[in-house]
């Protein structure tokens, strides 16, 4: 099987929506995979559906070669597609499933296609369903989710959360994903809301450490919105009032240890 080494010379803010991502110049150390070697791999995970690691150098290589207008490969897209569902349903609790390289745009992206999205959407939300108790997949899918459907991801995470309320990763992606919500342009109102309303030490606190960061990485701190500042300080002094015992509440960057790592998934 032919292995690619890929060196990025481009990196991008993790917190930067996918679908506004401009695209990662590479350098090979070798010429593109030809349609037979393709092939070639095609037929050993046909063979051997359970090679994880083949299936996703497949999703790798078809993003790797997607063409410039979504409807000019279909059949590649619909193949594409085939494994993405497969991954999904089999291996929800491997991050490799929640990659880019796994993901399918709705509108705008490579192999975008609305019906193809919701259908791994759907395939996401039945995981969530069939794994009720499995962090790791409740977090795949939520970053699979708040790239485009936020409110599904919001939900996902509050019911996993209503059903394991002590668990602090979960509470602190839930407030990771308000931050988000406020600095973008459909769910600001809802999220500040949420919040407000909110008596859970973790959300306000991981929310409260969040929107700052996210400001200033978004639109630097000169161009950041102040009201943003002041409504951060008054969550974060919320939630250290209403855990004056919790260390990691009361520490300078309140739970960030919960969601730094999870916000990298949009790589490979």
């Amino acid at each position: 099987m032919p292995q690619r080494q890929i060196v990025t010379l481009v990196g991008f803010l993790s917190v930067i929506p996918l679908a506004a991502q401009p695209t990662t110049a590479v350098l090979r150390s070798r010429p593109f995979p030809s349609p037979q070697e393709i092939a070639n791999l095609e037929s050993h995970v046909f063979e051997n559906p359970e090679d994880l690691d083949a299936r996703m150098e497949l999703l790798q290589l078809y993003l790797d070669a997607a063409p410039a207008s979504p409807g000019v490969d279909s059949s590649r897209r619909f193949v594409r597609l085939q494994h993405i569902l497969y991954v999904v349903e089999h291996h929800p609790e491997a991050a490799r499933s929640a990659s880019k390289a796994a993901y399918v745009y709705r509108a705008a992206g490579p192999y975008a296609n609305s019906a193809d999205h919701e259908a791994v959407r759907d395939q996401w939300l039945a995981a969530v369903e069939n794994h009720p108790k499995n962090d790791a997949v409740t977090r795949n899918a939520v970053k699979f989710l708040e790239r485009e459907d936020q409110d599904d991801a919001e939900q996902v995470l509050k019911r996993a959360l209503n059903a394991d309320p002590g668990n602090r990763e979960l509470a602190a992606n839930l407030g990771f994903l308000y931050a988000k919500e406020i600095l973008g342009s459909d769910l600001v109102a809802h999220a500040t809301e949420e919040l407000e309303q909110s008596s859970n030490a973790i959300v306000l606190a991981a929310a409260g450490t969040a929107l700052p960061n996210l400001a200033v990485r978004k639109g630097g701190a000169g161009v950041a919105d102040q009201k943003i500042f002041d409504f951060a300080r008054e969550l974060s002094a919320r939630a250290r009032q209403l855990a004056p015992d919790d260390a990691d509440i009361q520490g300078p960057m309140p739970l960030i240890k919960y969601f730094a790592v999870g916000q990298q998934g949009t790589g490979r």
